[in-house]
């Protein structure tokens, strides 16, 4: 279980950095590269998929799975999901690509498998999906900043043009729906959940216990 795990959470570290690689070492990092969605979104599944490797391994436990991780790995499989359906349905979905298809194809489709597979071992709270959100609403100022250089990153997402306030919503809307169906997975228990040691109870532990006297309960 442990070796399965650490092999998907690799080949998710692989697809993200190389992805980002061929999309922005070409012509040299810019911050401008930073700017992309497709990017950021690649960068933090990689750097999350990092941290679940070095927890399994500290761990040596396939099925660990801290709170900070889970939060971390439902929030970042809800964004590449976003990243896979807004690629595919407004900017065109060519992967022919290095770049385009590690990081608009491969990295989401690698990240939600590994999301379907193991879920969160945990009930995340109702309102994960809204915590979610934030970082896409830090991200605007980010996009702006980089529309005002080059012009618009995304030509359906035009500043300061009619229909940019309902396209931020619908993004917005797109995002929470993303994160409502990843939360809604951690709300299933994994076949093959095992409980840990500490938690096996005592074949002891439901005999009722002794009492002195009349039971007056």
């Amino acid at each position: 279980m442990t070796a399965a795990v650490l092999a998907v959470r690799v080949l998710i570290v692989a697809a993200a950095f190389t992805g980002f690689g061929h999309a922005v070492l070409p012509g040299g990092v810019r911050w401008l590269d930073l700017a992309y969605w497709s990017q950021i979104s690649s960068l933090l599944v990689g750097a999350v998929a990092v941290a679940g490797i070095v927890v399994t391994i500290v761990e040596r436990d396939g099925r660990a799975m801290p709170a900070w991780l889970a939060q971390l790995r439902g929030a970042t499989t809800g964004w590449a999901l976003v990243t896979l359906v807004i690629f595919w349905l407004l900017l065109g979905g060519d992967y022919s690509s290095p770049a385009s298809a590690l990081e608009h194809l491969v990295t989401p489709l690698l990240a939600a498998a590994e999301w379907i597979w193991l879920g969160a071992r945990r009930r995340l709270a109702w309102f994960s999906p809204l915590l979610w959100v934030g970082v896409p609403l830090l991200y605007l100022p980010v996009y702006l900043a980089g529309s005002a250089v080059s012009g618009p990153l995304y030509p359906f997402f035009r500043p300061g043009e009619d229909g940019f306030g309902t396209w931020f919503v619908i993004l917005l809307l797109v995002f929470a729906a993303m994160g409502q169906v990843v939360w809604l997975r951690s709300l299933v228990r994994s076949p093959h959940h095992v409980r840990s040691p500490h938690h096996v109870r005592s074949p002891h532990h439901d005999r009722p216990h002794a009492t002195i006297g009349p039971d007056r309960s």
